[in-house]
């Protein structure tokens, strides 16, 4: 289709580029493991044992510090998966938490 003169100045309309949507870095392989301080080779009673440790010092009515509080979220969330023999193979297998179910 041919430009109209009065109105149109022959060039093609570039447009910008969409931007780039925020790339969500996944955490580390072993991201579970570290927060437990466990190796991936723990037993399931290496796992409670280190979460129960966790618990005791991070839980929110012994430290009443916000970041301390989200922190004990993270173990908790690390303990549900990694104490869970079918969490623990997708997890490790894919290094994300699989989805709740």
């Amino acid at each position: 289709m041919m430009p109209h003169a009065a109105t149109c100045t022959g060039k093609p309309r570039v447009q910008p580029p969409p931007p780039n949507p925020p790339k969500s870095t996944p955490p580390p392989a072993g991201h579970l493991y570290n927060l437990l301080g466990v190796t991936r080779t723990a037993t399931q009673d290496d796992i409670k044992k280190a979460y129960r440790r966790l618990a005791r010092q991070l839980h929110p009515d012994v430290n009443p510090d916000p970041a301390v509080a989200a922190r004990f979220q993270e173990i908790g969330e690390a303990y549900h998966v990694l104490s869970d023999p079918g969490r623990r193979t997708e997890y490790d297998r894919t290094g994300r938490s699989p989805r709740a179910r």
